[in-house]
């Protein structure tokens, strides 16, 4: 079987045993319609042209990573319609999981993926049949000094979570869509990296992830990053999944790139 057709028979299942990770990322926020939620803040939605993009899913040359292609158009008959949420740095873009209708082919997308995460936040909310997922990004966001005895790298990241979550908050109620039949809910830094979030625990990763690559601690770099997911079932509702991986790369003569999924769970309805 190929890395595609795995994914879409078990798609959960293979998000627990394997790195996914979009090819795709930022997007220029100039192909996005701008929203003004305040005289300081702009936030941007993908268009309707733009949502949906076909995909294709192939192993990489790391260890246990598999990247996702993305195309305009269906290349082959492996492509599959997934809706595609991009980012860019300290803004915050959303999509509505609904078709285009001035597409001039209707397509039913079941899959959605945004792009990889490395402190980043992914909102969800709506209906389950038609859910709104934000993707949002502070990295220049100025925390305020941590307090006596406490992580700057926990107190920082607190802080830019607060941000993200203040502005989509804002974002949400300016501009709403349907109204909400589920909670808001939200996959943040300290859930998909967590030791690099919380400052816990970071030398010993990195001492655990260098002896499954055969180096010292020296040799090698470790970072934490997350990603996700969506799917819709065969009654049209939306399930939303993160993964937690650690990428580690083994910076020797011979140079090993190895991928850990720590955790794929659902977060969402």
């Amino acid at each position: 079987m190929t890395a595609t057709s795995e994914f879409l028979e078990d798609a959960a299942g293979f998000a627990s045993r394997k790195a996914i990770v979009p090819e795709l990322g930022s997007e220029n926020r100039d192909n996005l319609k701008a929203k003004v939620v305040s005289p300081d803040l702009t936030l941007y939605q993908v268009k309707g042209a733009n949502r949906i993009l076909y995909a294709k899913l192939t192993d990489a040359v790391a260890l246990n990573r598999c990247d996702v292609e993305f195309s305009q158009a269906r290349l082959t008959e492996e492509w599959f319609p997934t809706y595609w949420l991009p980012w860019n740095v300290d803004q915050t873009y959303r999509i509505t999981l609904t078709p285009s209708k001035k597409a001039e082919v209707q397509v039913d997308a079941k899959h959605f993926f945004t792009a990889a995460l490395t402190g980043c936040m992914v909102h969800v909310e709506g209906d389950t049949k038609s859910p709104t997922v934000y993707h949002s990004n502070a990295m220049n966001f100025q925390a305020p000094p941590a307090p006596p005895k406490t992580s700057a790298q926990a107190w920082t990241g607190m802080k830019k979570a607060m941000a993200m979550e203040s502005r989509v908050s804002g974002f949400s109620a300016t501009h709403p869509k349907k109204l909400a039949q589920t909670k808001m809910k939200s996959v943040d830094a300290f859930r998909y990296q967590f030791e690099t979030a919380s400052g816990q625990g970071g030398d010993d990763l990195v001492k655990k992830e260098a002896a499954l690559v055969e180096a010292t601690v020296d040799e090698v770099l470790v970072v934490q990053l997350g990603m996700v997911f969506g799917l819709k079932d065969e009654e049209g509702d939306w399930s939303f999944y993160y993964q937690s991986l650690t990428k580690t790369l083994r910076m020797t003569m011979a140079r090993l790139e190895r991928w850990t999924v720590n955790k794929c769970a659902k977060f969402w309805p």
